[in-house]
């Protein structure tokens, strides 16, 4: 737990220091179709790119991956929820809700806290109880939408993630942008 609250505080004192220009403009990162369709627009690390993994009428998988195979791996699975249909952000929430959201975890032995992105959202980040953390878990809500993004270690590394690589996927988070695609009239 003090790990947490430790990593936890180092992240709001580096968002302090994060001067809030934009350094990159915004690519598209894809496309979603999940009850509408969404253009999703990120800042994407240097040296890392997005992919589409899956995607059907339920939900959307990519993979945030770098050509340096020892950095770290981002995954993101955006799905629409009818149970959070009337949730337009995580905020909105209640302890309940979020205990309940929490249980979800229940596989491993996990710490939860909480962060957010530049903008205010809210996100739970659940991390594996040990000495060696080699993967943090993300999750937030957004009109509707299930948000669920995973960092890991890289694949030729056998080090445990750092606040940096931490950051580096809050900032992608608090960054991405779903974009509705208005449909042409007929």
């Amino acid at each position: 737990m003090k790990k947490l609250i430790s990593l936890t505080l180092c992240l709001i004192m580096a968002f302090s220091l994060v001067s809030f220009a934009e350094t990159a403009a915004k690519e598209e990162v894809g496309s979603l179709e999940v009850n509408g369709a969404f253009t999703l627009k990120a800042r994407v690390p240097e040296g890392y790119t997005v992919s589409l993994f899956y995607s059907d009428s339920l939900m959307s998988i990519w993979s945030i991956m770098s050509e340096d195979e020892t950095k770290p791996i981002m995954s993101m699975v955006i799905a629409y929820d009818e149970a959070y249909a009337d949730v337009e952000r995580f905020n909105d929430l209640d302890d309940e809700a979020l205990a309940e959201i929490e249980a979800t975890y229940s596989e491993y032995e996990m710490e939860f806290g909480y962060t957010e992105t530049k903008l205010g959202t809210k996100l739970l980040m659940a991390t594996e109880v040990g000495d060696y953390q080699d993967y943090v878990s993300f999750f937030s809500i957004y009109m509707g939408y299930c948000i669920e993004f995973t960092l890991m270690s890289g694949v030729d590394t056998e080090a445990a993630l750092t606040a940096e690589d931490i950051e580096l996927a809050i900032d992608f988070l608090s960054d991405l942008d779903f974009e509705p695609i208005e449909e042409a009239a007929e």
